[in-house]
């Protein structure tokens, strides 16, 4: 539908341009005056298709971006409840852990603003869940890469560029060198943080793109502040 509308508009655009050409070259006359009207009412029709044409693809992606919302959301759900918060819970406790989340985003993502003993201790327990982490996130960044194939680069930028950043961070995760090196521990911290925030960023811009309800799909963890 979308195709045969676009064709229409591009076709009908070309004919007014074709007509404007012959009407420059007829002598002043009634037939150039009626060459020139059609050519206008051409143009007008070509420009009115494709407006059209437009208005159809932008309301065909919406509707497709639904249930790609529905197919991320239970992987985005594993990834914050389950091996984000609950790790960060049984690591440091409850409220220890939310004060580190405070603590990185008012350093505006830094690593080196925690503690060198819980910088290490997080390492630790991301190294203990690596296998599990690296499963998800490689999920997500299949998940989050169909999506921008099919909904466009020009769906929405915001929507892509935040999923290209979220994918570009489960990378930096799988490459980690484990060799419990400063810098490997920094790297390590930073990719677990910043893998959350912007899966969660992504699932929140999408949500709030199609007038829908980020808690209704995400919120079921009992911790959950």
């Amino acid at each position: 539908m979308s195709f045969n509308v676009k064709t229409t508009g591009y076709a009908t655009l070309a004919g007014a341009t074709g007509l404007f050409a012959v009407g420059y070259f007829v002598p002043p006359s009634f037939w150039q005056n009626a060459i020139v009207g059609i050519a206008s009412t051409l143009l007008g029709l070509g420009l009115a298709v494709l407006v059209v044409n437009s208005f159809l693809m932008s309301h065909d992606k919406k509707a497709a971006a639904k249930p790609l919302l529905q197919m991320i959301a239970p992987t985005v759900r594993e990834l914050h409840n389950e091996l984000f918060l609950d790790l960060g819970y049984d690591k440091f406790g409850k409220d220890k852990f939310h004060s580190m989340m405070d603590l990185y985003k008012k350093h505006k993502g830094d690593p080196e603003c925690f503690a060198p003993e819980d910088r290490t201790a997080l390492y630790q327990s991301l190294e203990e869940n690596r296998s599990e982490l690296n499963r998800t996130y490689s999920l997500l960044a299949e998940q989050f890469r169909e999506m921008t194939l099919m909904l466009g680069w020009s769906f929405d930028a915001q929507i892509t560029q935040v999923a290209m950043s979220a994918r570009l961070t489960f990378s930096q995760f799988q490459v980690l060198k484990w060799d419990s090196s400063k810098q490997d521990q920094l790297d390590a911290v930073e990719a677990f943080f910043d893998a959350d925030v912007m899966s969660n960023q992504l699932f929140s811009v999408l949500a709030t793109y199609l007038g829908l309800s980020k808690t209704d799909y995400l919120s079921d963890n009992p911790n959950e502040p």
